[in-house]
């Protein structure tokens, strides 16, 4: 039995990738596109190689996936693009940031990439859920 190109290129990581994006979606990689949540975030390190020391590995961790998103330089600028300059690499900071995860062809291959989830973060526009009630007239009874 022959397999097929996906299952040819299948690299198990302990870091999210292409590949994962790929089963999750079921969409080949240029076209997948998945709405994600940022958990956590921490400072890890990736093991070097026998010639190389290890090198800071900066993590998110999205809610409902169990494998760490290694951020490399350019996704933690378009984050910091999102969040401001001030934020720093931690839980407080970045828990709850809404992105859409997607793929890009590099000239290393495919990579994983970030972008600001506008559509998540939009009002819904459902007045109940979107504006602030109104405060009370009378400081001894409910406004309604």
């Amino acid at each position: 039995m022959t397999k097929t190109l996906s299952e040819l290129n299948v690299q198990k990581s302990r870091y999210l990738k292409v590949a994962d994006l790929v089963a999750e979606t079921g969409q080949p990689w240029a076209k997948a596109q998945l709405p994600v949540e940022i958990e956590s975030a921490e400072v890890g390190e990736y093991p070097g190689d026998g010639n190389s020391p290890p090198e800071d590995a900066y993590l998110v961790y999205f809610i409902g996936h169990p494998k760490p998103f290694g951020m490399n330089l350019t996704c933690r600028k378009v984050l910091q693009g999102i969040v401001g300059d001030d934020a720093q690499w931690r839980t407080e900071d970045l828990a709850g940031v809404k992105l859409i995860l997607f793929a890009e062809g590099t000239s290393m291959g495919e990579g994983l990439r970030i972008r600001y989830n506008a559509e998540a973060a939009a009002p819904t526009g459902d007045p109940v859920r979107d504006e602030e009630p109104p405060p009370p007239t009378d400081g001894d009874s409910p406004p309604f």
